[in-house]
């Protein structure tokens, strides 16, 4: 199943969360929501993303969501 939420990312979010994942500073959890993160906005559907990183069908849709915001604006602040 496609997000209903649609993630679209910019070039800048996307090296932002590239930088957030390599400089190595968070917790597993945050990783892994990361990575999920850049999937759904490559397209891949929430079962995809549940069978690749171990997490819900709920972590995926809304917790992704909400990273959105929250992991894309990391590398700017």
């Amino acid at each position: 199943m496609k997000h209903p939420i649609p993630v679209v990312l910019t070039d800048s979010d996307r090296a932002s969360l590239q930088t957030f994942i390599h400089a190595g500073k968070a917790n597993a959890r945050t990783f892994t929501r990361a990575h999920a993160l850049l999937k759904a906005a490559d397209g891949w559907t929430d079962q995809q993303i549940c069978e690749t990183f171990g997490i819900s069908r709920n972590t995926s849709i809304v917790s992704l969501h909400t990273q959105t915001c929250k992991l894309a604006s990391y590398g700017g602040n």
